[in-house]
């Protein structure tokens, strides 16, 4: 490419991707890191692990659990929603700089991973983050032109709020009541999660979308978490840090140890109402330290990782240690939904069916493995294009431009450009039909069905049908029943054994569990 291509490109006065030349090889590897992190925290939630340390009571098990969740939980998606805040300040320091509207692309960009969060978490994973993403990507625009200090100060407010949402006090309760109340009407309680572990891939769609439902219902308490690492990560973004990082690392160096201190503390602190719940006096008590520890412990704890890695990077050694990381990071969106389809292949029933059958050791093992093959995966795909295949149709739908994938491209002159561009006219057809094609496909998955399994599943309805029936004899009145069975009798010429598999927790009354045990 000649040096006058080049400024013709760069004073065209459009919005256009960052080329490989100007790409922060530190900004990849962290992303890269920060997926690795996301799996080891989902591995749980894809291999249906029971929830708890009094479920564990081998050592090993009791181990991996605890330190997942006081060295991952909440540390990673912190990670990605400050590298996503800093990612906006970046497009809009290029937009300033070529003169191009900020916005249209913005909104274009947002509500294109909003088409990939839907899709995400209905047909594939219901643990979707990135309709979350697209939606306080909007909200913030909003806080584009603040000032650093001005989104600081939002910063440490967003985790406040968090913290406000938990409180024990009468105001709060009554909002929480309100909230659930209004949203009752939206919320759906048909399906149970035992269908993950045997249900066709139409049962499981059903129980994903009335999972995703629910979850983005709750993601108002969130808020404060994730808003907050997007704002940090603006901020961080606008001083150009990362830019700047010689003559920051001064500072870094005199803020690690504070840093590792006050994140191991609040983590601690955290750890503690897991390991010892019954030391509080109440569970209002307990929800309150927990939430409040790892609201503090978690972001601290996410930037001691990054200000190590940055430290370490500093060194050509463990530079290029951790350059195995960049590829993965480049793709980041291609490997977060590669994880959930690979992962949902080999744990839900329309797959290998593991559900619920592995323990905390082995799903990180297996986290290890599929992380390491999508290190090699990413490696061999960046080696010969330019993008991931997701990220290809994120910046081609964002800028209107075909992207070429291959990395052995040509630079067009304008004209070219300009014939190649596409119209708003053709942008929303593009986007439209993506939308159609996605609900065509979600329709398809509800009414066509998959593949039977070889094993009898337990049906929704019958199963409500038995769990009603008893709920209905262990409310209803004695004194009507004794009536009742006095004025009728029916004679029973013969009886009909249904066959009965004990299940965990059939002797502590829970009607779920115990219809469960029948084959209706």
């Amino acid at each position: 490419m000649s040096k006058t291509e080049s400024n013709s490109l760069e004073t065209t006065g459009r919005a256009s991707p960052v080329s490989g030349k100007k790409r922060i090889p530190l900004i990849d590897v962290l992303r890269g890191f920060a997926v690795f992190g996301i799996l080891v925290a989902n591995m749980a939630s894809y291999s249906g692990q029971p929830f708890g340390l009094d479920v564990w009571h081998q050592p090993l098990n009791r181990a991996v659990y605890l330190l997942t969740r006081f060295l991952v939980e909440a540390k990673f998606y912190s990670l990605f929603s400050f590298l996503f805040g800093w990612g906006m300040a970046i497009q809009l320091t290029r937009s300033q700089a070529k003169g191009s509207s900020f916005i249209p692309h913005y909104v274009r960009r947002m509500l294109v991973l909003l088409l990939f969060g839907a899709v995400h978490g209905t047909l594939i994973w219901v643990g979707d983050i990135l309709t979350f993403y697209a939606l306080l990507g909007l909200v913030l625009l909003l806080f584009r032109k603040r000032s650093f200090r001005f989104l600081l100060l939002a910063t440490g407010l967003s985790l406040l709020l968090s913290i406000l949402l938990v409180l024990p006090i009468e105001a709060v309760d009554s909002f929480r009541e309100w909230y659930f109340d209004v949203t009752s009407s939206i919320r759906l309680e048909s399906y149970v999660e035992t269908l993950y572990e045997s249900g066709t891939y139409v049962e499981v769609t059903r129980l994903r979308i009335q999972e995703f439902i629910n979850q983005n219902l709750n993601s108002l308490f969130a808020f404060g978490n994730v808003f907050a690492m997007f704002l940090l990560g603006l901020a961080i973004g606008k001083i150009k840090f990362f830019q700047k990082l010689d003559r920051n690392l001064p500072l870094i160096r005199k803020a690690i140890i504070p840093m590792f201190v006050i994140g191991i503390v609040f983590n601690g602190i955290f750890i503690s109402t897991i390991i010892s719940p019954d030391s509080y006096p109440s569970s209002d008590l307990l929800r309150t330290v927990r939430v409040s520890a790892r609201t503090i412990g978690a972001p601290v704890l996410m930037l001691f990782y990054v200000s190590a890695i940055i430290l370490l990077f500093q060194r050509d050694r463990w530079r290029q240690r951790l350059m195995v990381l960049a590829p993965v990071g480049r793709m980041a969106l291609s490997n977060y939904i590669f994880q959930s389809i690979i992962s949902t292949l080999i744990f839900y029933g329309f797959g290998l069916g593991l559900y619920g059958s592995i323990d905390p050791t082995y799903g990180l093992i297996l986290t290890t493995i599929i992380y390491l093959l999508q290190i090699r995966i990413s490696a061999w795909w960046i080696e010969r294009y330019r993008f991931g295949p997701l990220e290809w149709f994120w910046r081609t739908v964002t800028y209107g431009i075909p992207q070429t994938l291959k990395v052995q491209w040509v630079i067009f002159k304008d004209d070219q450009i300009e014939k190649a561009r596409f119209s708003e006219r053709q942008v929303r057809a593009f986007f439209i039909f993506g939308a159609g094609l996605a609900l065509t496909i979600w329709s398809s998955a509800l009414f066509l069905g998959n593949r039977s399994q070889g094993r009898e599943r337990l049906q929704p309805a019958a199963f409500y049908s038995a769990v009603a029936q008893v709920e209905r004899l262990e409310t209803a009145d004695e004194s009507s029943l004794v009536e009742d069975q006095e004025s009728e009798i029916v004679a029973t010429p013969g009886v009909l054994q249904l066959p009965f598999t004990p299940v965990e927790g059939t002797v502590v009354s829970d009607l779920n569990l115990l219809a469960s045990a029948f084959d209706v």
